[in-house]
């Protein structure tokens, strides 16, 4: 991802940190049955053998997580005060990215869907960011607090002029307070 001349980035959205565990819980679920099969057959193997199956199931098994939880993590919205980017990572080696252009956006669609999406400290949900063309749109699910990233865009929308003097603003006053010590 490149900035433009003259681009800032605002803000950067991640996935929910909580489902960050429920993909855990689901990755050891799925090798769970490895140290069933393992279990089973270890009255065939000697003590070392057993140790060298239990571990190489368990460093590929953290392997496999590491790399799950990673992608999943470098997966984000990133705002600037000129489009919105969202970078989604298919593998290791592929990642798509999508822009819009602020000026062309023209909704915002939050779905907040589960039992556990409404229970405050877990509000997540899919955020739709549309455009005036019909091929273009972002889709970032298991958003945190979609409804923030629905607010924060619409006020980007409303006022993207503000938001150059707000940081030239904030950057005169940090000037102002060099030179006063």
């Amino acid at each position: 991802m490149n900035l433009k001349k003259d681009e800032v980035k605002i803000k950067i959205f991640h996935h929910h940190p909580t489902l960050f565990f429920t993909r855990g819980i689901g990755v050891f679920l799925a090798f769970s049955p490895f140290f069933l099969v393992a279990t089973f057959f270890s009255g065939m193997l000697d003590m070392t053998q057993n140790i060298i199956v239990y571990i190489s199931i368990s460093l590929f098994f953290a392997l496999y997580l590491i790399y799950d939880q990673r992608l999943y993590f470098l997966d984000r919205i990133i705002i600037t005060n000129k489009r919105i980017i969202h970078v989604d990572w298919k593998n290791a080696f592929h990642n798509t990215e999508v822009e819009v252009e602020l000026s062309d956006v023209q909704n915002v669609k939050t779905v907040e869907s589960g039992i556990l999406s409404f229970i405050p400290f877990l509000n997540y949900g899919t955020v739709s960011i549309e455009t005036s063309s019909s091929t273009t749109a972002i889709i970032f699910t298991e958003s945190s607090n979609p409804d923030r990233i629905k607010y924060f865009i619409y006020h980007l929308d409303v006022k993207p002029n503000t938001i150059n003097h707000v940081l030239d603003l904030s950057q005169s006053n940090d000037q102002k307070t060099r030179k006063r010590t």
